[in-house]
């Protein structure tokens, strides 16, 4: 779990109009960083995942974290955004020396290498947060904050250290207005504060018919548990127990394919892979009509797993495949969390 404390200190600074803008211009990541995640629970739910389909197998349903949810949790709409892609290359110094407002060789003093990764320590934007607070400077401060959470909560790599990969995206972010949900939905193990929202509220019922996945969150009010309790009560989960389809997940359409792929592509930080929507009807509120070994798209292998010169050309592919994006709703049948095979 990275350390936050500091970081949720500086966002109660932001109040009124200043939180407003920043939770307009950088979504949920502010209440994200104060979810009290039980690492036992994600520890445990670790060992439920399937590689093979690339979701949660439980004992008589499989379960996987959608774009439509994480969209909902981390507050980034795909309304008129384009998904984060990365260009080929990362920010250079004086980029990122101008949105900390510093002279670019004293910033490249601050940035270490800590196994071979460069970035900047948290120690130092911590600094660069409390002269923003001093001065007043209070947008520098909102997007510097923003960095903070994207580098070691949103996109963590190295304790405390944010690399250039989580800048990069939040520069995108910040910039290009690209939306980070597809990236941070690929490395679904990381973030470790949404993937808590969407596992509590889909096995707890909080009694609330809340319009936002954190609220919903807090609601449940789940009691600290050991690993061994969580392995007993993800163990005896079944499919007429969980949380199919709360309030905050209602949607008329989903993201079903893009282009010429039989899923999803999901464009992350390092590489690319599949992320497949077919699983996930009935979190989406239709049924599910094949058992996953009759559907040879979720078999189907699709893992690019860097971003050198000789992966270019699928990352491109991928960036093409998202100008295209096929939307399914009432055609995947009657409303239903059913699985009728």
């Amino acid at each position: 779990m990275p350390e936050v404390h500091n970081l949720i200190e500086f966002g109660k600074l932001l109040k009124g109009k200043k939180r407003r803008d920043f939770d307009k211009k950088y979504g949920n990541v502010l209440n994200l960083i104060e979810v009290n995640v039980q690492v036992e629970a994600i520890t445990t739910l670790s060992q439920f995942y399937d590689p093979q389909f690339r979701c949660f197998t439980f004992s008589d349903f499989q379960m996987v974290p959608t774009l439509e949810e994480y969209e909902q949790i981390l507050g980034y709409s795909f309304k008129n955004i384009k998904p984060y892609h990365y260009k080929g290359h990362y920010p250079a110094s004086k980029m990122v020396a101008s949105l900390l407002k510093v002279k670019q060789d004293k910033l490249e003093k601050y940035m270490k290498s800590p196994n071979g990764v460069y970035g900047i320590p948290l120690s130092y934007l911590n600094e660069r947060l409390e002269s923003f607070h001093e001065e007043g400077d209070w947008a520098a401060f909102a997007d510097v904050l923003a960095l903070a959470i994207f580098g070691i909560v949103l996109f963590p790599n190295i304790d405390n250290h944010i690399d250039f990969a989580a800048i990069n995206v939040f520069l995108a972010v910040r910039n290009e207005r690209q939306n980070p949900v597809p990236t941070v939905l690929k490395r679904t193990l990381c973030c470790l504060s949404a993937l808590s929202v969407w596992l509590i509220t889909h096995i707890f019922h909080s009694g609330l018919r809340a319009s936002c996945p954190i609220l919903d969150f807090k609601q449940c009010f789940v009691k600290p548990k050991n690993k061994f309790d969580w392995g007993r009560y993800l163990g005896d989960l079944s499919e007429k127990t969980v949380r199919w389809y709360p309030k905050w997940r209602e949607v008329g359409t989903v993201i079903y394919q893009c282009g010429t792929f039989p899923n999803v592509p999901l464009l992350g930080t390092k590489g690319c892979i599949y992320y497949n929507p077919s699983l996930a009807l009935r979190q989406l509120c239709y049924p599910i009509m094949n058992s996953p070994e009759e559907d040879s798209s979720l078999t189907a292998s699709f893992i690019v797993h860097g971003i050198d010169n000789k992966d270019i050309e699928e990352h491109r592919r991928v960036r093409k495949a998202w100008n295209h994006i096929g939307h399914r709703g009432r055609e995947l049948g009657k409303r239903s969390t059913d699985a009728l095979n």
